[in-house]
């Protein structure tokens, strides 16, 4: 009786291994859902966003272009992710990655121990944009009552338009605020004349385009 004991509590045991082993072995080791929250971002200079990492145990995070932003921490999960870079254009010149590692787990009783930990990554994506408001075309030319010339800014949020008395005289813009507008001739000059068309972003920057107004054939 005491000898099936044995053998009974002998194969309980390594069933019991069995199960431990396989628990361990079965560890999802993180490698394949690192994630970064959020995943793109837009930034001008001087701005931040928080980052969170998810799906790992432990992180470290690192700048593709350590000279255009600065990270608040570099480990945790999370992090603020400041730009210190103004861009002559729109670009995504920064990527944030972040590595989750997963430390080494020893079991001396079982060979299939994971004793080498395993390593994952996520990314995000920061566009760096202009601070500094500019406008496209930088001029524009009208030469028959009706035509029209469409502008678009850049380096901001929020733009508002004004036309000065030469162009107020001479034609409308359409809409005044938001990031394009459409010039339109409507008051044929007698004498060849340009007008000025200026734009204010949020930070109270502006930008002044040209808008060359020529005599239409036939006006007396």
């Amino acid at each position: 009786m005491k000898r099936k004991l044995i053998t009974f509590l002998s194969i309980l045991a390594i069933a019991l291994g069995g199960l431990m082993t396989s628990s361990c072995d079965d560890v999802d080791p993180a490698s394949e859902d690192i994630t970064i929250t959020p995943s793109e971002s837009t930034l001008k200079i001087g701005e931040s966003v928080d980052l969170t990492a998810a799906g790992g145990y432990s992180y470290t995070w690192s700048l593709a272009n350590e000279d255009r932003g600065a990270l608040s921490t570099r480990t945790g999960s999370t992090t603020t992710y400041t730009s210190h870079y103004e861009p002559e254009e729109d670009i995504y010149s920064q990527v944030v990655t972040v590595t989750s590692t997963i430390a080494p787990d020893y079991d001396d009783s079982s060979s299939s121990s994971n004793s080498t930990g395993s390593t994952g990554t996520g990314e995000a994506y920061v566009k760096h944009i202009s601070s500094v408001v500019t406008v496209s075309p930088i001029s524009g030319t009208v030469s028959a009552v009706g035509d029209k010339v469409t502008f678009t800014a850049s380096g901001g949020s929020s733009f508002s338009w004004t036309l000065d008395a030469t162009g107020s005289t001479a034609g409308s813009i359409t809409p005044t605020t938001g990031a394009t507008v459409v010039f339109t001739y409507e008051n044929a000059v007698t004498t060849s004349a340009t007008a000025k068309l200026t734009v204010v972003n949020e930070n109270n920057q502006t930008y002044t385009v040209d808008i060359y107004l020529v005599v239409p054939p036939g006006t007396p």
